[in-house]
């Protein structure tokens, strides 16, 4: 029998500790290389998806598949200079080279940047030289390929909302009547590290901005209550009217990486109050407003503008009744489309009724509570009238998209 003395094991014990050691640095090292590959493999995964994704996100169809009045609107010769100066600066974009990388993920489905420009620079050319809403429909079925989007349940079924650029009164200074301020994008801003701080943490939970919170000393202007501040917040521009009677145009500068989390339909249910009433509803209960907004992290920057039009996120000016936001990272941006769905139309004595109407438009803008190819919102205008038209818009509709036919010999 061998003797194993207690040195003997304790040299034994230590090899084998060592060896372990060896061993577990190797197993670690192989996991590390393990997880990589399985990360590489997860991104070429997501990637595949997206594009499988972004390809069925737009379906070709016939122009028989469809009704006759999706791509009937009369109206459109009532704002045929504004839409023909639209897809002039549109064209400008797409010539531009941030037009040009926008397209980049589009070209493997076939709606290319140069594609997207002929249809422009074609329905601009048809569209002065038609006559009727009769021959214009004729020069576009025979001009056109359509597609329409898989909407939010694949079946084509887009959510409609409207947006607007308010004008609000507003100040230069705190005083007692204006408290509530609206901020420019602090100087330091790109380069804050992530996670981006909150909104409670930027402007405190009443949002009055005040000594202590990280953007005092950043106003730009004084609103009268919270509810207008984030009513530009949610517009993305406004027209503040000063008491010595001039004015100042804002514009969206930039945005915290929050997801924007907007008012549920169980916050309306519980409060019993309208989407078009919140106005009145968080003017009354300023507290719930506090509540809502101190869950929204999302929040936007300001800066002015020289021209009173609001701009799209294309750096584009936006068309009323005759540009849409959508998700310009799902569907072509500044492309033309053809919308469908109930808007508002002036009747007796001011009112306004819902109609079922189409109209050809240009995807000029996004917005961060826009997302994915089942959802739009249709810019309304500037003011209370076009507030009041926004307000009416809810509800369910078609998105289609014109494309140049993909040959040479076409005709006006």
């Amino acid at each position: 029998m061998r003797n194993i003395n207690r040195s003997d094991g304790n040299a034994d014990f230590e090899s084998l500790i060592v060896m372990l050691r060896a061993r577990k640095n190797q197993f670690v090292k192989f996991l590390f290389k393990l997880f990589l590959v399985i990360e590489v493999l997860i991104l070429c995964a997501s990637n595949s998806l997206a594009e499988v994704s972004q390809s069925v996100v737009l379906k070709k169809v016939s122009f028989d598949e469809i009704p006759r009045q999706i791509i009937f609107d009369p109206k459109i010769f009532e704002n045929k200079s504004e839409i023909l100066s639209g897809i002039s600066r549109t064209l400008r974009f797409l010539k531009s080279e941030k037009g040009k990388e926008a397209y980049r993920a589009f070209e493997r489905i076939g709606i290319s940047n140069t594609r997207v420009e002929q249809t422009l620079a074609r329905f601009y050319l048809i569209l002065m030289f038609s006559n009727s809403p009769a021959e214009l429909e004729k020069r576009i079925r025979r001009t056109f390929d359509l597609y329409r989007s898989v909407g939010a349940d694949g079946r084509g079924t887009v959510k409609f909302t409207g947006y607007f650029q308010p004008v609000y009164k507003a100040s230069p200074v705190r005083t007692k009547e204006y408290r509530y301020p609206i901020f420019r994008k602090p100087a330091d801003f790109d380069s804050w590290k992530l996670p981006h701080p909150t909104r409670v943490e930027l402007e405190g939970y009443d949002g009055l901005g005040r000594p202590g919170t990280l953007l005092h000393g950043n106003e730009i202007a004084f609103l009268r209550n919270r509810f207008e501040a984030f009513m530009i917040h949610v517009q993305g521009s406004a027209i503040l009217q000063f008491p010595d009677g001039t004015t100042k145009a804002i514009g969206f500068d930039a945005g915290t990486r929050h997801p924007f989390r907007g008012i549920s339909r169980k916050f309306l249910k519980e409060n019993h109050v309208a989407w078009n009433k919140l106005d009145k509803f968080f003017i009354k209960h300023p507290d719930k407003l506090d509540q809502v907004l101190s869950r929204n992290n999302r929040f936007i920057f300001f800066k002015e503008r020289e021209v009173p039009q609001p701009l799209g996120s294309l750096g584009v000016p936006v068309i009323p009744e005759r540009s849409i936001a959508i998700d310009k990272l799902k569907l072509p941006p500044g492309a033309l489309s053809i919308i469908r769905t109930r808007l508002p139309e002036e009747v007796s004595n001011g009112k306004l009724a819902l109609k079922p109407a189409s109209r050809f438009v240009l995807s000029l803008d996004s917005g961060s509570a826009i997302k994915g190819p089942g959802r739009v919102d249709v810019f309304m205008g500037t003011g209370d009238k076009a507030q009041k038209k926004a307000n009416t818009i809810f509800g369910p509709g078609e998105l289609y998209y014109l494309m140049m036919k993909q040959y040479d010999d076409l005709k006006i």
